[in-house]
């Protein structure tokens, strides 16, 4: 891991300054992984600061564990961002691009064997009915089963939710928004946090940029997820909805201080979880950069973009007594290189600390 003084945080908008670092390893480990069959590319990403130096090797050495068939697999995307054109923003945000390449993706999810996918929120750009035609189309064009989570570019207007439950009806279980379901040893708990608070406290399900001063949860929504929660205290528990449970700000790997991905109600529920033995993890995206942390026993796990580089996701194996994980590129490297805009060399979002990678998530807490 290649370390630079702490700077930042950049505003969005605005390149990587001139960072220096200390001296340039003579190797870099990489991180265990599973290859599946096919061809893989790897992306050398960093350090994250000019000048970087000059690759030279790259060595891949197999391990002695053998590999163990899970129960099933499942795929975690977010922010895809689905919508016309593309624009900047840390990077670029490939807006009808990524509508294009979801399908494709999802179809070679699906030929690897992988048995559903999570879209963890900002599944459109503008909430806006256009936009869940072009995902819609997406979704028609793959047989891989899809869940969704509602995150805050989703939900900009008062008609994004009924349009949602109109054109991509299949991503919401019986209709809701907040939902529960049931896989081999896991259950999944998705909540619907993209609510806006204004100035007044006030709740509104659209939003309003005069006086919008955060987002979160609706009234009645902590009470059912309590509720949820206490009706099976069993069975290892995963909770999703689009912001950060928990933040790991301070310094990335590369020095870059961090910005707070959290919703309002983010301490609160993470109160109520901590609280219930079952929940063992919570995953979200919203931030597009890269985390894994454990708090009191929970590992929460924060997805990076879709649409804007590192254009990655994540795959889990699930099994008995555990579930692996690996983060992954999009398989498309055109779609990937014009993501990624090279002046602004903001390239740390591919991995904010040593563990992000890959892991692993024991399902007894």
């Amino acid at each position: 891991m290649i370390v630079a003084p702490a700077w930042g945080p950049v505003p969005v908008r605005e390149a990587t300054p001139e960072i220096e670092g200390g001296p340039l390893p003579g190797a870099v480990p990489l991180t265990e992984w599973l290859l599946t069959a096919g061809r893989h590319y790897i992306t050398v990403a960093g350090p994250h600061f000019r000048p970087a130096g000059q690759f030279q090797q790259l060595r891949l050495s197999g391990v002695a564990r053998p590999v163990e068939e899970p129960l099933y697999t499942f795929a975690l995307l977010s922010d895809t961002h689905v919508s016309t054109g593309r624009g900047p923003w840390m990077n670029v945000i490939m807006r009808g691009p990524s509508g294009e390449t979801l399908p494709g993706e999802c179809e070679r999810l699906r030929a690897e064997g992988v048995d559903f996918a999570i879209i963890a929120g900002d599944m459109t750009n503008s909430g806006v009915r256009g936009d869940f035609e072009i995902l819609a189309a997406a979704l028609a064009a793959t047989d891989l089963p899809i869940y969704g989570c509602v995150g805050n570019h989703d939900a900009y207007h008062s008609s994004s939710r009924p349009e949602m439950l109109e054109l991509v009806p299949g991503l919401f279980p019986g209709g809701d928004f907040n939902y529960t379901f049931e896989r081999g040893p896991l259950r999944f708990i998705v909540l619907d946090a993209s609510y806006w608070r204004n100035r007044e406290g006030e709740i509104n399900d659209f939003y309003e940029s005069d006086s919008y001063v955060g987002i979160g949860l609706q009234e009645g929504q902590v009470e059912w997820l309590r509720e949820t929660l206490e009706a099976d205290t069993l069975t290892p528990t995963i909770v999703i909805w689009h912001y950060g449970f928990y933040d790991r700000l301070g310094e990335s790997s590369c020095g870059h201080l961090m910005r707070p991905s959290t919703c309002v109600n983010s301490g609160e529920v993470c109160d109520l979880l901590e609280e219930t033995p079952s929940v063992v993890a919570t995953l979200c995206g919203h931030s597009h950069w890269n985390q894994a942390n454990v708090l009191d026993g929970i590992t929460h796990i924060q997805n990076p973009g879709f649409a804007e580089w590192p254009n990655a996701f994540r795959v889990f194996r699930v099994y008995e007594d555990r579930m692996e994980w690996e983060v992954r590129q999009v398989s498309n490297r055109g779609f990937v290189r014009e993501a990624f805009i090279v002046e602004k060399a903001q390239s740390w979002q591919i991995s904010t600390g040593p563990d992000d990678l890959a892991g692993a998530i024991s399902l007894e807490r």
